[in-house]
């Protein structure tokens, strides 16, 4: 703000002086990109309910404005441009110099990127550094190393990387170390040796395919299952005395309740006489139900 009689003259018009004020601090200062579109020196007005004017003091302050010469207005569908005369009551210091490097077409349209449609997608390109600034990497390296860099030979990198891949790879346990940590946490030798000998043929791979990182806690996993199918002494089978399939045991359970449940249905409250003459299907169902639900029982007594 300059220190001019034109502003201790307009300091007495409040309105006036307050939508000069916006304007200036509203006013591009810079050469670029404008998503209104504004020239140097210009600013868009409108909102006078923001700065604290009525529709009738903005209109009075536009006026004495245009009056004094201190600013113009020009109306436009998106609001109202407005731009400083002149520097006697506020200097916007506008970057009007020319600058060090000629601006490129894309820099002068505005735009940020470049877009190349191809077959496999499209190729967007930044058109400067306004807005990000990728920092490429568009020197030549050279093959020399500086001065706090040692050079290395072959075998060294081959060190290096063989050392690398080693961190990133766990180590696997073999048969003894699995067996010994088995008896540690109580799970039967046999579940050790069918767990570990699936993990050696699938790679060390859980059942979603992700790498085991601690076989420690994969083992204590298996025996929790163990002990939720009831502990068995050996690998799961339909017959013998010795590992009862715990789930197939529980499947007969579930079919003899079912069909025990649509038998009673059948059944029902009336007499057998009135049944079989009103619904005689459900009457020959009957008999072909008991003889299911015995066979079902006698199978599980037997697993």
């Amino acid at each position: 703000m300059m220190r001019s009689p034109e502003c201790q003259e307009l300091l007495l018009d409040g309105p006036a002086f307050i939508l000069l004020t916006c304007i200036a601090l509203r006013a591009k200062r810079r050469i670029g990109y404008n998503k209104l579109g504004l020239e140097l020196g210009e600013a868009m007005i409108g909102d006078y309910e923001n700065i604290g004017l009525s529709r009738q003091n903005y209109r009075t302050a536009k006026q004495h404005l245009e009056d004094g010469h201190f600013a113009t207005f020009k109306p436009t569908t998106k609001g109202t441009i407005a731009k400083l005369c002149d520097s006697r009551v506020f200097d916007i210091n506008t970057d009007c110099c020319q600058p060090t490097s000629q601006p490129t077409a894309n820099q002068q349209d505005g735009h940020f990127a470049t877009n190349k449609p191809t077959t496999k997608g499209t190729i967007a390109k930044l058109c400067d550094s306004r807005v990000c600034d990728i920092n490429t990497d568009c020197c030549q390296p050279t093959s020399q190393p500086t001065a706090n860099q040692q050079p290395t030979t072959n075998e060294e990198d081959k060190n290096a990387g063989e050392s690398t891949r080693a961190r990133e790879l766990p180590e696997y346990p073999d048969i003894g170390q699995v067996q010994a940590h088995a008896a540690i946490i109580g799970l039967a030798p046999w579940k050790a040796e069918d767990w570990f000998n699936e993990m050696e043929a699938c790679g060390w791979l859980d059942h979603l395919k992700r790498p085991v990182h601690s076989w420690q806690a994969m083992l204590a996993r298996i025996k929790t299952r163990w002990e939720a199918d009831g502990r068995p002494s050996g690998p799961p089978t339909k017959t013998g005395p010795n590992g009862h399939l715990v789930a197939h045991r529980i499947h007969l359970e579930k079919c003899i309740e079912i069909k025990e449940q649509e038998l009673e249905k059948l059944k029902g409250t009336t007499s057998e006489s009135w049944q079989r003459d009103r619904w005689p299907d459900d009457w020959k169902r009957r008999p072909i139900l008991e003889a299911e639900i015995k066979a079902l029982k006698a199978q599980y007594l037997q697993s």
